[in-house]
């Protein structure tokens, strides 16, 4: 380990160095270049692009969705009658939620981060590990990143496709006995 400016510093570091763009001394490049480096720094355009992805999310969550009618299928009894009847595959049964929304978050967010934040602000405490320049900022971003592309995915295809669940019908709480 090197120490530069106080700061303990390993081998790989020293390796990378400073990148020309950042290190150039012109006068030019200064004001221009200080809000680019902070932009680059801060991941902003990769935020902003997680941001529109929630948005179209959002805006897909709240158009219409495509109506379809209820599917039914013709029975033809005899040559001369013909039935119509539910269509058995929306006949299932409803089940309740495998994996609630609360587990979902927790195990999915909520375990993650707090496992980042204890990796990366506890363990160096305790132990002299190697420190990842921002990695806390990366995981969030990919988290974020993740989150949003999951949801507008799901939400594009609930719009796009509109079709009935497996269930509708149990959830529908259909009358059996009317129709």
């Amino acid at each position: 380990m090197a120490e530069i400016d106080g700061d303990e510093v390993d081998e790989y570091t020293l390796m990378i160095g400073n990148s020309p763009e950042l290190s150039s001394t012109g006068e030019q490049y200064i004001a221009h270049g200080n809000l680019a480096r902070q932009l680059r720094e801060f991941r902003a355009l990769e935020f902003s692009c997680t941001l529109v992805m929630f948005g179209l999310a959002l805006f897909f969550a709240c158009i219409p969705v495509q109506q379809r009618s209820i599917p039914s299928i013709e029975v033809q009894i005899n040559s001369n009658t013909t039935v119509w009847s539910r269509d058995p595959m929306l006949n299932a049964k409803v089940h309740p939620e495998q994996v609630p929304t609360e587990a979902l978050v927790f195990f999915g967010v909520l375990i993650p981060v707090t496992v980042n934040l204890l990796m990366n602000y506890v363990l160096p405490r305790a132990l002299k590990v190697r420190l990842v320049p921002h990695d806390t900022r990366d995981f969030m971003l990919a988290l974020a990143q993740t989150a949003s592309m999951s949801e507008l995915l799901t939400e594009f295809t609930k719009n796009l496709t509109g079709r009935f669940r497996p269930s509708f019908h149990g959830m529908c709480g259909w009358q059996y006995d009317v129709v």
